[in-house]
């Protein structure tokens, strides 16, 4: 998913990365879209705190989580 919408938005993304601090989102606009990193929220991610809105990009084993679960 790209975050398109939101404010102090935090993920923890433990689950998939095992990095245990949350982090920081922003939606993706016209300075950052090539960085879009921080502006990415991957499968199995539990968003924390602020709210937002994100257009899905993948389902299924075309997904960051899903490629790794295939390689499983």
């Amino acid at each position: 998913m790209m975050m398109i919408e939101g404010q102090d938005v935090s993920t923890n993304e433990s689950e998939l990365t095992g990095e245990p601090d949350d982090i920081e989102k922003v939606p993706v606009n016209e300075s950052n879209y090539r960085d879009g990193l921080s502006s990415v929220m991957i499968a199995k991610s539990l968003v924390k705190t602020g709210v937002g809105k994100a257009i899905v990009l993948a389902v299924g084993t075309s997904t960051f989580a899903g490629v790794i679960t295939m390689q499983t």
